[in-house]
């Protein structure tokens, strides 16, 4: 059976910059599936060592870090939409369809170099941040079905906000972030859906996205 998917960014529209005259944005994105990030969680429901527990959200975070997608646009005016060519930008793509997907995307007004924002993420992995922040996740999903799933997203969207919030000592203003939290039986069964003007947490972004999946029996060349 082969198969294919990706994860497309169409468009994204910024009522606000929060800066005066034009920004730099920088566009991070962390995706974690049940194909590569999510696996080492499936692990997680069976020990009850808290430190074992923390290892694992701690390799899932690393996973999940090193995954990340950059892009970077000059000059963002306030009521701006951003468009990525007649296909979009891909951010995720897979030679599998995944059985889950946890998405975060998130806009920063920041002049500093990608490299520095990604070396900035991997540090925070071995912060007390972070190791505060797996002792509440232990906490918040000890009883839940399917932890592996609300772990990605609680990661996810924990590195989408120490973004806006910690780095660079609260000097970067997060311009706005949308998530998502999607399994292949609910929202893209026939391995499609295209979402767009979603509203953003904050109510200032607005993002159109698809997701594109196939699969189909491998053939041989002499019956086609």
């Amino acid at each position: 059976m082969a198969q294919f998917f990706t994860l497309r960014l169409n468009k994204i529209r910024i009522l606000d910059n929060r800066e005066w005259g034009g920004a730099e944005v920088k566009i991070v994105s962390f995706v974690a599936t049940g194909n590569d990030s999510l696996p080492i969680l499936d692990n997680y429901q069976e020990t009850n060592d808290r430190d074992e527990q923390r290892e694992l959200i701690k390799a899932a975070a690393e996973g999940i870090v090193s995954s990340r997608e950059f892009t970077e646009v000059q000059n963002v005016t306030d009521d701006t939409i951003l468009t990525f060519g007649d296909y979009g930008v891909a951010l995720y793509v897979s030679d599998s369809i995944p059985r889950d997907l946890t998405w975060a995307l998130t806009l920063i007004e920041r002049d500093a170099d990608v490299r520095q924002i990604g070396q900035e993420l991997t540090q925070i992995v071995e912060s007390e941040d972070f190791s505060n922040f797996a002792d509440e996740t232990i906490a918040t999903v000890s009883n839940q079905a399917n932890p592996g799933v609300r772990i990605a997203f609680k990661i996810s969207k924990f590195f989408s906000g120490m973004l806006g919030r910690s780095l660079a000592g609260n000097k970067d203003d997060q311009i706005g972030m949308y998530i998502e939290s999607l399994n292949r039986f609910q929202h893209y069964g026939h391995g499609e859906r295209k979402r767009d003007n979603r509203r953003g947490v904050n109510g200032n972004i607005f993002v159109d996205y698809s997701i594109f999946g196939v699969e189909h029996e491998n053939r041989n060349r002499d019956d086609v």
